[in-house]
């Protein structure tokens, strides 16, 4: 049984809401060969209610946490602005784990990033960035179809997403990315909504797949109307639209028509997977990884695949807002 500890009580960690069964503490709890042996809060109340909750032991205090209880796994939920120094803390420590899980973003400017990745390199740790979608079952094999051609080339990618360019942007640069096995250029961006989440801005923004060329467009939306996460993935000869909250998806192709027009209808396309539980499979990989020290899905989500979608976050703000890099 490998131990675990989560730093961070609040909403991703299932604290803020406990019939959140998305969260770290319940997901640990019903994952086989996995336990939690404590959380950390910089408010101890929190600590001592989330332990209540979910079970270990509590603490304000990550070092002295860690150094009690050595565990295998550390997860990383604080926000978003305190994952390199946390992260940092945890890699340089004497009793640092064998796996580090990180939330996105796995930091919040250039010099964090650069620096995470050169302390990355020297030390033992494996270091997983939890952008959850690469541990979806359904967008995991949506990606085998992509991949061996059955909806024919990508002619254009489009996203709309709400709630911060670093926060939630990069969940759907990473996404597309993960997708189309491509890196994406951003080009120009503008402010959608100013400072919706701290100093994080929404963009809108527009790019292409490298080397392809294939168009990117990526739209923010103003979050405090209502949260929406939906992709429009267009190929040669398909459609597919993705309504990623409701967990739904529609599949067109293309038709002729007896006029000899190309129109989109509607087909039956089962693409096999839930596409939630990423959590699940997440935590499962990690379990795998501590037995066998086979990384899995785990090496899609590396440090350094980390990187290279936090480069296409730094381009969108070089075009709009470079002060906040």
């Amino acid at each position: 049984m490998f131990s675990s500890l989560i730093i961070g009580c609040g909403q991703i960690a299932g604290g803020r809401y406990p019939l959140f069964q998305d969260g770290y503490g319940p997901a640990i709890n019903r994952t086989d060969g996995l336990r939690l042996g404590g959380c950390v809060d910089r408010e101890q109340r929190r600590a001592d209610s989330y332990s209540r909750l979910y079970g270990g032991g509590s603490w304000s205090d990550a070092d002295e946490a860690l150094k009690t209880l050595r565990p295998d796994l550390v997860v990383i939920a604080t926000p978003d602005d305190s994952h390199f120094e946390v992260a940092r803390r945890m890699l340089e420590h004497d009793d640092h784990p064998a796996l580090l899980v990180i939330e996105k973003p796995v930091c919040v400017t250039q010099q964090e990033m650069s620096e995470l990745v050169r302390i990355a390199s020297d030390v033992s740790t494996r270091i997983v960035v939890n952008h959850s979608r690469r541990f979806h079952p359904w967008f995991s094999r949506l990606k085998e179809q992509i991949a061996v051609g059955t909806f024919g080339s990508f002619v254009e990618l489009n996203a709309t997403y709400y709630g911060g360019w670093k926060h939630n942007g990069v969940h759907v640069v990473d996404t597309l990315r993960y997708l189309a096995g491509s890196d994406i250029e951003i080009s120009t961006s503008m402010i959608a909504w100013p400072f919706e989440t701290n100093d994080d801005v929404t963009l809108s923004a527009r790019g292409h797949l490298v080397p392809s060329g294939c168009p990117v467009n990526l739209s923010g939306f103003d979050g405090s109307r209502y949260q929406i996460f939906e992709f429009d993935l267009r190929f040669e000869e398909y459609r597919i639209r993705i309504d990623d909250f409701r967990g739904r998806y529609t599949v067109d192709r293309v038709v002729e028509s007896p006029a000899g027009e190309r129109l989109l209808e509607e087909v039956a396309h089962p693409i096999e997977g839930n596409m939630g539980g990423g959590m699940d499979v997440l935590l499962t990989d990690c379990v795998r990884f501590l037995s066998t020290r086979d990384p899995g899905r785990l090496s899609s989500a590396t440090i350094f695949e980390a990187e290279l979608t936090m480069n296409s976050i730094w381009q969108g703000m070089e075009a709009s807002c470079p002060e906040l890099i």
